[in-house]
């Protein structure tokens, strides 16, 4: 569990590259890790943006 940051305005960017070799158990713990960190954070239109790519051979919408 990560602690709460005190309050201030960042862009923070996750770009993950997996192949097709990766498997579930991988792709789970970086997503995992992605949203402990969203959580730690004051995300907001006026505070913190959290945006994520994926490279691959599909393309997956991460967030609605």
């Amino acid at each position: 569990m990560m602690t709460r940051v005190a309050a201030c305005v960042l862009d923070v960017s996750f770009v993950l590259a997996f192949s097709s070799n990766e498997t579930q158990l991988n792709w789970r713990f970086v997503t995992d890790f992605m949203v402990n960190v969203a959580y730690s954070i004051n995300v907001g239109e006026q505070m913190t943006h959290v945006g994520a790519v994926s490279t691959g051979i599909n393309v997956k919408k991460l967030s609605p």
